[in-house]
């Protein structure tokens, strides 16, 4: 079969292949790579979306905003869902569990750096979030995980 264009390796941008690189190379190396923190939230029985995610706007994101030196957060970004009958059809043609209520991104320059960030004002601002947490997300239907982008279209621009 003959090969037409570019490889994939030579059509991403040099910040793409050098983590490409590395983490073919080098097993740990993807802890030095930005890493996002998601947290897929359901909110609490008794709260309303409305409510939830007004809560988690105007209490919540002030709370983390504050503590985002002491954490080592480079960036916050909430998505609110929208009303769950817009997606009904969609939902039931995939046999699909429900939906979370919101999603939260917290953006850090790397694995290692977040998981340095152990200092007592660090561990004083993970207890008063998770504190604050409590009031309006069910946690124990809202799973979390760290996460490393993997842009698809556009096209990552090819190097020069």
């Amino acid at each position: 079969m003959k090969r037409q264009g570019k490889s994939a390796m030579t059509q991403r941008s040099p910040r793409r292949l050098l983590a490409a690189t590395l983490c073919t190379s080098h097993p740990n190396a993807w802890k030095r790579l930005m890493v996002k923190l998601i947290f897929c939230l359901h909110r609490r029985p008794e709260l309303s979306r409305e409510a939830f995610q007004a809560y988690w706007r105007d209490k919540h994101a002030p709370l983390v905003a504050s503590f985002a030196s002491a954490l080592g957060i480079r960036r916050y970004v909430q998505c609110h869902t929208l009303d769950e009958s817009s997606f009904a059809a969609m939902t039931a043609s995939r046999g699909s569990l429900p939906g979370y209520d919101g999603v939260a991104e917290l953006w850090f320059d790397s694995l290692e750096q977040c998981l340095a960030a152990r200092g007592p004002d660090a561990r004083a601002a993970g207890r008063a979030l998770l504190e604050d947490e409590r009031r309006f997300i069910d946690l124990s239907r809202s799973p979390l995980f760290f996460a490393s982008e993997l842009p698809v279209h556009p096209p990552p621009a090819s190097a020069p």
